[in-house]
């Protein structure tokens, strides 16, 4: 059987099969929630976040065990909420836009609830400062300093230093100590 898909497009299903569950009985396709929030916009909210909550800073992935999956802890939050209804979503942002990298912040679950239920405490300028804080922070831990990968730092004790013995000496005699 052939049915539409609403947005112009048919799909024909063989016969005697169930519809899947993304199709109405109408022939009209019913796309979960989640599928507003674009791939691209999703590995740039997970990159540009280093894998870790805003505003606790936990890492969202927990390691597989026991031969058990990993668990994925993160969730992609709507700063203006998706729907008018949500939290923050009294906004003049077009509906679209309430989708982009620019309106996500990655929490993990529990402060992804806390900032839903706390609208008052968590308002669109705090999220946007706390996202803008937490990726510069990453930003920061991420980005190489060459001036560091040519001359390695090491630091001893002064009792540890004149302890040393023999090539040792010579070694720290020829290593830049900082601090």
């Amino acid at each position: 059987r052939v049915v539409p898909t609403g947005q112009g497009q048919r799909h024909t299903l063989p016969v005697g099969l169930p519809l899947p569950r993304c199709i109405r009985p109408t022939g009209r396709m019913i796309l979960p929630k989640s599928m507003g929030i674009s791939t691209k916009s999703l590995k740039h909210l997970w990159g540009r976040s280093g894998n870790r909550c805003a505003i606790c800073r936990r890492e969202l992935v927990e390691t597989a065990s026991n031969g058990d999956p990993d668990s994925l802890v993160g969730e992609a939050c709507h700063i203006v909420a998706r729907e008018k209804s949500g939290p923050r979503g009294n906004s003049s942002m077009s509906q679209s836009d309430r989708d982009e990298y620019g309106n996500l912040i990655l929490l993990c679950n529990v402060h992804h609830k806390v900032v839903d239920d706390q609208i008052a405490t968590y308002s669109v300028e705090v999220l946007h400062a706390i996202k803008q804080r937490h990726e510069k922070w990453v930003q920061d831990r991420l980005t190489n300093d060459t001036s560091a990968a040519k001359e390695p730092t090491i630091c001893f004790r002064v009792n540890d230093a004149l302890s040393l013995s023999g090539s040792a000496k010579i070694i720290l005699q020829n290593v830049v100590v900082d601090g």
